[in-house]
């Protein structure tokens, strides 16, 4: 906390260097998959819900938009990861009702044969 302002730091190279991602507009999440990578919300657009985001942590910079919803902010749960890779394979979310979104092409095909043989 800075002046009651919280700021983000991030260890690179054994050094703390201050990140620019402005705590008020972005509330991160998880780690991501490359260096300095940052699954964050994202700031609010006029009209839209916020977006999970891919964010470069030490230049401020969004990589990508992982996720957005049409009608609500995504409420993360939790990341899902890769168990050999450890590489980002989806999220649990909250929209109602407790669900899953897969990113990795596999995951989601194995949710879904595993859905057919365990309905509900």
């Amino acid at each position: 906390m800075d002046d009651g302002i919280g700021r983000l730091f991030i260890l690179r190279k054994s050094v703390w260097v201050s990140s620019p991602l402005d705590s008020g507009r972005y509330e991160p999440i998880a780690a991501g998959d490359a260096d300095d990578e940052l699954l964050a919300i994202g700031p609010r657009q006029e009209g839209k819900p916020r977006a999970l985001l891919r964010v470069n942590a030490v230049t401020g910079q969004m990589i990508a938009t992982l996720y957005q919803d049409d009608h609500c902010d995504p409420d993360v749960r939790r990341v899902l990861r890769h168990p050999g890779t450890g590489a980002i394979s989806g999220i649990d979310l909250y929209r109602g009702k407790l669900g899953t979104v897969w990113f990795d092409p596999d995951c989601a095909t194995t949710q879904a044969q595993l859905n057919k043989v365990f309905p509900g």
